[in-house]
């Protein structure tokens, strides 16, 4: 929840621009098929659902974070071989 305020706060301070409103609505479209696809195999489907992989690519970029430094991706791994005592602090 944290990342999440700073990634609202961002951009409305202008930090973090919004993409074009064209783009934001492709990604929306694109959202609410990959919503009703899900719900053509469970009804029960939450329709407020949210695509995992899309959002955190997007959130750690506009809450300003380095969290792509954390985890198993070529930047955690370069991160902890540079430091292991704070990466091991933060990741564990």
């Amino acid at each position: 929840m944290d990342v999440i305020s700073m990634a609202i706060s961002n951009i409305w301070r202008g930090v973090c621009p919004l993409p074009p409103i064209e783009q934001m609505e492709t990604e929306i479209d694109s959202h609410q098929a990959w919503v009703a696809k899900l719900w053509k195999i469970d009804s029960h489907v939450d329709a407020s659902i949210v695509n995992r992989p899309e959002w955190q690519k997007f959130l750690p970029d506009a809450a300003r974070t380095w969290m792509e430094n954390m985890g198993w991706g070529l930047k955690g791994w370069k991160f902890w071989l540079q430091d292991r005592k704070m990466s091991n602090l933060i990741c564990n």
